[in-house]
């Protein structure tokens, strides 16, 4: 049958854990949220008493084939680790004119190696064109 493909849509909600096997969830509320998107995937940092986070997200049509549907890295922060403040413009990252990682870019992963900040994250196609690494000097 032809029509519109059926996309699942997801957001971040808070759970809380002391032994990291049994999970409370606070509330039903987003910490992040989306208008028309799918937000997946986070990756959350403390430093300095500041929570940072960096997820994926897309639209929810037709961002398997449309680039400018597809998956984006997205950025957050936090003073107390469950109230978030979007700021997706200040996350530093973008897809390329280019290349591997031209059409989306997903599923970020962020570390702290000695005074550096490194990101790993997929390129086009979920990660099938291959994988990347972004430094920085700061969060």
């Amino acid at each position: 049958m032809g029509g519109v493909k059926v996309e699942p849509v997801y957001d971040l909600h808070y759970a809380y854990s002391r032994d990291g096997i049994n999970w409370e969830v606070t509330d039903s509320v987003s910490c992040i949220s989306g208008n028309n998107e799918a937000i997946a995937q986070p990756c959350v940092v403390k430093e300095n008493n500041k929570y940072y986070m960096w997820y994926s997200y897309r639209k929810t049509l037709d961002y398997r084939t449309n680039k400018d549907n597809s998956y984006r890295i997205g950025y957050a922060e936090s003073g107390d680790g469950t109230n978030w403040i979007r700021k997706d413009e200040a996350v530093g990252i973008a897809v390329s004119e280019t290349g591997w990682d031209s059409e989306m870019i997903e599923y970020p992963y962020v570390i702290k190696i000695k005074d550096k900040w490194v990101m790993f994250y997929n390129g086009n196609g979920f990660g099938k064109s291959g994988i990347g690494l972004a430094i920085s000097d700061v969060l």
